[in-house]
């Protein structure tokens, strides 16, 4: 039972990484600590609902 609860979360945070917007939202914070209106400027192109949504994701 155990192992297939790992699973489920390893899927899940695989599903999280799959998508493009969230992978550079993880090579920001790489780079330290950063709140959100500072995380929007690096990623402009993102609008700021949506980066809050893959923030939740995370």
């Amino acid at each position: 039972m155990a192992a297939s609860i790992e699973i489920e979360v390893t899927a899940k945070a695989f599903q999280a990484l799959a998508d493009p917007t969230r992978l550079s939202i993880l090579r920001v914070l790489q780079q330290g600590t950063w709140c959100v209106c500072e995380i929007q400027e690096q990623l402009p192109k993102v609008a700021p609902n949506l980066l809050s949504h893959h923030l939740r994701a995370l």
